[in-house]
């Protein structure tokens, strides 16, 4: 089977994310392929603080402001 992780960029929408898009994921049972990409340290807190709210255990990644630096993710 092949490993692979879900990019979700995000900004400033922490509990859309949570009903819509890891709501999906949950019910797919890919939540734990999943990565939330967010501008900064303070977005990053906010998305902690709802994903808490929402009961979901998902990792956050601080990429920077805007799409290319989101793309430049190597693992």
């Amino acid at each position: 089977m092949i490993d692979y992780k879900i990019l979700i960029r995000s900004y400033k929408r922490p509990d859309l994310i949570c009903t819509h898009t890891l709501a999906f994921m949950k019910k797919q049972d890919l939540l734990y392929r999943c990565i939330v990409l967010v501008a900064d340290l303070d977005e990053k807190a906010l998305y902690e603080e709802s994903f808490k709210k929402h009961g979901l255990d998902v990792e956050i990644m601080v990429t920077g402001k805007g799409a290319a630096n989101s793309y430049n993710i190597a693992f």
